[in-house]
């Protein structure tokens, strides 16, 4: 079996949190961990690749993990915070969109994980829960 570790950024911009598209589903930006990189070097990477965005690091949120077939994944989530650049469409061939979406859109669309709307929604703007979300 192996281990995956996921980093994906939180960022606000005042009632709206960015999602990217990959293909017919929402995700927040973020991606894989790379041996030797931290996992605040791994969300700015990211967010950069993905959206264009600098984002400052300010604390993981939520760690949630889940087995698939013959991977074990650990989702780490982080709040950032927007630092400079113009929202756009970056190089990651996956991403298909990049937008800021309302809270309150987000039960429209189909995000993954599922369980993260309802923590976002619940938890924003001071995120004081618990950190674990569990296995899903």
């Amino acid at each position: 079996m192996e281990l995956r570790v996921r980093v994906s950024a939180l960022v606000f911009d005042k009632e709206s949190i960015l999602l990217v598209r990959h293909g017919d589903y929402w995700v927040l930006p973020g991606g894989g961990l790379e041996l030797e990189e931290t996992v605040r070097e791994c969300v700015e990477r990211e967010l950069l690749e993905e959206t264009k965005l600098e984002v400052g690091f300010e604390r993981i949120v939520f760690i949630g993990d889940f087995i698939q077939e013959d991977r074990h994944y650990l989702d780490i989530f982080v709040l950032c915070s927007r630092e400079r650049g113009m929202l756009m469409k970056g190089d990651d061939p996956k991403v298909k969109e990049v937008k800021f979406v309302p809270l309150e859109e987000l039960r429209l669309l189909d995000v993954k994980p599922p369980l993260i709307v309802e923590k976002i929604i619940t938890h924003h703007p001071n995120f004081d829960c618990d950190v674990y979300l569990g296995s899903y």
